[in-house]
């Protein structure tokens, strides 16, 4: 996990709270610094062994027209680290399952979510 203490990413992004790790990246919330909007970064080391930002980036970009699909803001490496920069659509999947959800999707919100 990075400091987030003043840490900004391409100069016009700054953390603000870490919201989980996954397998390849790390995940954090906060905001453009002049605008104040909310957006949510997702970085992995540089020398990570299996890079999956800039494929992440590609398939976004291919997406950018369907709906569902969060805005990507900015894409590319900043320091040690590779990173995307995403519009904040709402809770992440796993704060519904395990806060709203018990735990437990129904068979239509798994197809839903499938979808």
């Amino acid at each position: 996990m990075i400091s987030l203490q003043e840490t900004r990413i391409n100069g016009r992004f700054k953390f603000e709270a870490f919201m989980t790790q996954g397998q390849f990246s790390e995940i954090y919330l906060g905001r453009q610094v002049h605008t104040g909007q909310e957006f949510v970064f997702k970085i992995e080391p540089k020398k990570s062994n299996f890079p999956q930002i800039a494929f992440e980036s590609s398939i976004l970009r291919r997406l950018s027209h369907c709906t569902h699909i969060p805005e990507l803001a900015w894409s590319g490496s900043d320091g040690d680290y590779n990173c995307l920069v995403l519009q904040r659509l709402g809770s992440d999947l796993k704060t519904v399952w395990k806060d709203k959800c018990g735990s437990r999707f129904s068979l239509r919100t798994g197809l839903i979510i499938f979808d």
